[in-house]
C-alpha cells in the first residue's frame, strides 16, 4: 500500500539535506512519458511510417547493437548504433532515428511528484545531477531541460560516458571522481530497483527508491 505522498516527500527532504550530492535518474523518475510501456513509442513510429512489425524489427536492432558493444568490448549502445543495425526499408536509417529521438523528446514531462525537489535542491545551492542509463545522448536530456526551462545540471548519462549503473554500477563511480565527493555522500533517486538501487547501494551510495511502494535505505 502506497504510503501519504506528503509523508515520503518530506523524509525525501530531511535525506536531500545530510548529502552533498542529489542524483536524479530520468526515466520514470524525474520526467515521466504517457506510455503503459517504453517500447509503445515504437508502435507509434511504425504507425507513422507504415512499417509493418516496427516494434519486433527496432527490438531485433538493438539487441544486435548490444552484440555488437560486446564484441567491441564497450559498455553502452548509443542510438545510433541501433540505427546502424536497422534493415533496409523504404525510410532511411537517418530519418527514422530522428524521429525516434524528437518522439521521445515530445513525450518527456517532468514528474510533478519529483520536479519540485528538484528545483527547490537546485535553489538551495545543492549539487544536483542527472544519472541515466541510456542510448539516447547527453543532447537529449539538455534539451528536455531546456523545452521545459529546468536549470541545466551535470548529466551522467550512460551512451555518453560509455559506463551503466546497471552492469558494474561504474557510472556511480565516475560520477564521484568526476565531482570529487565520496560516494557516501551522494543521494541518488530512481525506479529501478536494479540500477537505481542495488547497483547503488553497492556502491555505497544513499538511496531513495522512488516507486508506488518506497522504500527508503
Amino acid at each position: 500500500m502506497r504510503k501519504p505522498l506528503d509523508q515520503q516527500i518530506m523524509k525525501l527532504k530531511k535525506l536531500i539535506a545530510q548529502v552533498n550530492v542529489v542524483s536524479f535518474d530520468f526515466f520514470d523518475t524525474l520526467f515521466v512519458r504517457p506510455l503503459c510501456h517504453a517500447e509503445d513509442a515504437f508502435d507509434i513510429l511504425g504507425k507513422k511510417f507504415n512499417i509493418e512489425n516496427f516494434r519486433e524489427i527496432r527490438r531485433e536492432a538493438q539487441a544486435q547493437a548490444f552484440r555488437n558493444m560486446h564484441d567491441k568490448q564497450r559498455k553502452e549502445i548509443t542510438l545510433a548504433d541501433i540505427y546502424q543495425c536497422f534493415p533496409p526499408s523504404k525510410v532511411s536509417s537517418e530519418e527514422l532515428m530522428q524521429a525516434e529521438h524528437d518522439l521521445e523528446l515530445c513525450l518527456v514531462v517532468p514528474n510533478p511528484e519529483l520536479i519540485k525537489i528538484f528545483n527547490d535542491a537546485v535553489d538551495s545551492g545543492k549539487t544536483v545531477v542527472v544519472t541515466s542509463d541510456m542510448y539516447l545522448t547527453e543532447d537529449f536530456f539538455i534539451n528536455a531541460f531546456d523545452k521545459y526551462n529546468l536549470a541545466q545540471v551535470p548529466m551522467f548519462i550512460s551512451a555518453s560516458k560509455n559506463s551503466t549503473k546497471r552492469d558494474y554500477g561504474e557510472l556511480f563511480d565516475i560520477l564521484s571522481e568526476e565531482l570529487g565527493v565520496p560516494h557516501e555522500s551522494i543521494l541518488h533517486i530512481g525506479d529501478n530497483e536494479h540500477a537505481d538501487v542495488k547497483k547503488a547501494l553497492g556502491k555505497n551510495l544513499q538511496v531513495f527508491h522512488y516507486c508506488q511502494d518506497r522504500n527508503f535505505y
